[in-house]
């Protein structure tokens, strides 16, 4: 406790006076010792630890303690502890990546909306103008690219009384898709586009 501290005459629950951390030698030798604990201990240190090796949010020991709860909590019994629990991540690792798996080949999640594959939520523009139908999406190591086929072209539906591409609509005829599969960059992904079926007269 610092001096500012015993100036300020706190409150305690033992009729006694507050001592300072320099009585810590005295109290081993005596009934206190059951009070020399390890926080007790850990503030004895601090100031030291806090010099040689900065905030104590870069020592902190609690993210590998986290950490080593959810490791015990994989370990079913004393007997092959370590194998029990590697068997365990590896488990882990499998059931993520066939999750993963499953949703890339469905769902695609760019910039803040999902593309399926059915006709409403396919359609999407890139950043170039171009429009695709979504047809999946592939991840390569950190990089995740979003597959389609190209329309080849498209008009603006409307021109009056303001032009429609504009506002990103557009008519595009399903003869005009190619049906080659183009991986896109999710950077690439400018805007999802609501697919709406029309009847033209040929």
């Amino acid at each position: 406790m610092s001096a500012h501290m015993e100036q300020l005459r706190l409150p305690s629950d033992f009729n006694r006076r507050l001592r300072n951390l320099h009585y810590v030698d005295l109290w081993k030798a005596s009934e206190f010792k059951m009070f020399v604990n390890s926080n007790v201990h850990n503030l004895l240190h601090v100031y030291e630890e806090l010099y040689r090796y900065g905030d104590l949010s870069t020592i902190s020991a609690y993210p590998f303690e986290s950490k080593l709860h959810e490791i015990k909590q994989l370990v079913r019994s004393g007997r092959h502890s370590l194998v029990q629990a590697v068997n365990r991540l590896t488990e882990l690792q499998r059931v993520k990546a066939a999750r993963i798996s499953k949703t890339e080949t469905t769902d695609s999640r760019v910039t803040g909306f999902t593309l399926r594959d059915n006709f409403r939520d396919q359609c999407f523009m890139t950043f170039g103008g171009c429009i695709f139908l979504y047809k999946g999406a592939q991840q390569v190591g950190d990089t995740t690219t979003t597959q389609g086929c190209q329309f080849s072209q498209q008009a603006p539906f409307f021109l009056h009384p303001y032009p429609s591409q504009n506002l990103n609509i557009y008519s595009a005829n399903m003869r005009d898709l190619n049906h080659a599969i183009v991986n896109v960059f999710c950077d690439n992904v400018m805007c999802k586009l609501a697919a709406v079926e029309t009847i033209t007269e040929d």
